[in-house]
């Protein structure tokens, strides 16, 4: 179903915590940055690739 709408666009979904989120507002962030030694897989994203961005609640990993 999603191909005939988009077409061989992907997408994606980022976890994150609300601190993370309220600073990349702040910066107007476009740019999401992976952990080192993580391999996301998100070599199929392309510019015009819609990432969907999901709060989790809690803390930083660094509290």
């Amino acid at each position: 179903m999603f191909d005939s709408i988009l077409g061989d666009v992907y997408g994606g979904i980022v976890l994150t915590i609300r601190e993370w989120f309220d600073e990349c507002l702040e910066r107007n962030c476009t740019v999401f940055h992976f952990p080192p030694n993580r391999k996301p897989r998100i070599h199929v994203l392309s510019p015009g690739s819609v990432c969907l961005v999901l709060i989790k609640e809690g803390a930083s990993r660094k509290d």
